[in-house]
């Protein structure tokens, strides 16, 4: 499974795929980091993305970046994660990397809509 990223009345979930480069439950992890082409998002979910501001340093609330091995997006938390508009990317933020990845067809998982509903 992809990891997932979609948009819901001006939030952005991700939800991670099985292929995870890293353990986020591992020590001295702060996130999730996948390699782009195991990713899928909403052209929504790419939009609200591309208008997050950085931070200065080269970590974020999402990242994306081109590495050795490919383009990865990484975000901090664990495999569901809200994202809103007060929150940034790293300074190499570069979300439009996630734009052969999308996927319009995704439906938006019913826990993350009940999550949102209830703020």
């Amino acid at each position: 499974m992809k990891t997932k990223i979609f948009e819901y009345k001006g939030y952005v979930g991700i939800e991670a795929g099985d292929k995870l480069i890293n353990d986020p439950n591992a020590s001295g992890q702060l996130g999730c980091v996948v390699r782009i082409d195991e990713v899928e998002i909403t052209s929504k979910a790419l939009d609200f993305l591309k208008f997050l501001g950085k931070t200065g340093d080269s970590l974020g609330d999402v990242m994306c970046w081109e590495s050795i091995e490919g383009p990865c997006f990484g975000w901090l938390g664990n495999f569901k994660q809200v994202i809103s508009t007060n929150q940034r990317g790293d300074r190499d933020f570069k979300p439009s990397l996630l734009s052969s990845q999308i996927n319009d067809d995704m439906i938006v998982p019913k826990d993350f809509i009940a999550f949102i509903d209830s703020k």
